[in-house]
């Protein structure tokens, strides 16, 4: 069965295994697929997204199959939440503070040091994330960000979190994502992305992702103890992860985890071998995981692979690459 906000029956290639679902209604998209099951067996679910990541956790919790708890899915979907745990569990993390969006004028005030981030909770991709380094630039970065998160794209989520921001110190040095995989709890290193573009601010527009990685094998000894115990507090026990670090001389720096895989069609770039097949997709790989099966003999294809998101110059419509 296949479920998407974007269902549309003049154009649906799924037929009628397809089901159309609000994911700004939560309760409600887990009981229309509650509903479907009448017709589809379910044996395992995969969730693209944030949203439906969190959905997914729900159903898969009253199915009684493989998934995370939802609680580990929301605070792995919400920064301030991710922020305040793995703070508490002693993982280096920036000092932040949140503020309520209505009252964001207040946040030039108080302990700030600049530069500084301002960053929505629920918006993933880098959206809405801008680097102030004057009190100047911060006035104008949290208006920036309030005209975003009350546009009609994102109030059309119905998502609390967007009634918040998050203020915290930037964090300098290298950015790299991980890609990984939690099978009852135990993290599994996918692939690490090198991220080659500059990524100083004040915008953090996701563009090159490059694997595998040119870091040398001992930093990436020193980056996978932390991102593994992250995952870990976080509570994320079954599925795919997605990890965007900033790595320095102070240490390494989990800046989100969301508990879903890598977003789009940034996924192509990760091949997969084993089981006697050459040429197997992300897609299949976590399907077998979701459905239980043991995939330890995949791994991914070594050869040099990479993507770049299409770079936004200025504002408008896009009609035609």
């Amino acid at each position: 069965m296949f479920a998407s906000d974007r269902c549309s029956k003049l154009n649906d290639p799924w037929g009628d295994g397809a089901v159309s679902i609000d994911f700004g209604d939560e309760q409600g998209a887990v009981s229309s697929l509650l509903e479907s099951k009448v017709r589809e067996t379910i044996d395992g679910i995969v969730s693209f997204g944030d949203r439906p990541a969190l959905i997914g956790a729900h159903l898969a919790r009253s199915l009684s199959v493989l998934g995370n708890e939802p609680d580990a899915v929301e605070i792995a979907g919400n920064k301030l939440l991710t922020r305040v745990k793995l703070c508490s569990d002693g993982l280096p993390s920036p000092r932040f503070t949140a503020v309520p969006l209505r009252l964001s004028s207040s946040v030039s005030s108080g302990w700030l040091r600049f530069p500084c981030v301002v960053k929505p909770l629920a918006l993933s991709g880098s959206r809405g994330v801008i680097r102030a380094d004057n009190r100047r630039d911060l006035r104008k970065a949290v208006e920036r960000l309030r005209f975003l998160l009350d546009s009609n794209d994102v109030r059309g989520h119905r998502n609390v979190s967007n009634e918040l921001i998050l203020v915290e110190d930037y964090v300098s040095g290298t950015e790299i994502a991980i890609e990984g995989l939690v099978t009852d709890g135990v993290f599994r290193l996918v692939t690490v992305f090198d991220k080659p573009g500059l990524l100083d601010g004040p915008f953090f527009e996701e563009s090159i992702y490059v694997t595998p990685t040119e870091l040398p094998e001992s930093e990436v000894r020193r980056i996978l103890p932390v991102v593994t115990k992250a995952v870990s507090v976080i509570g994320i026990t079954h599925g795919p992860v997605h990890v965007e670090c900033r790595i320095n001389d102070a240490g390494v720096y989990v800046l989100e985890i969301a508990a879903r895989p890598i977003g789009g069609l940034c996924s192509r770039v990760l091949r997969f071998e084993g089981n006697g097949v050459a040429d197997v997709s992300f897609e299949e790989v976590l399907c077998r995981h979701a459905l239980g099966e043991n995939i330890d003999e995949f791994r991914v294809v070594s050869d040099a692979s990479g993507v770049m998101m299409i770079p936004i110059p200025s504002h408008g419509r896009l009609r035609g690459v």
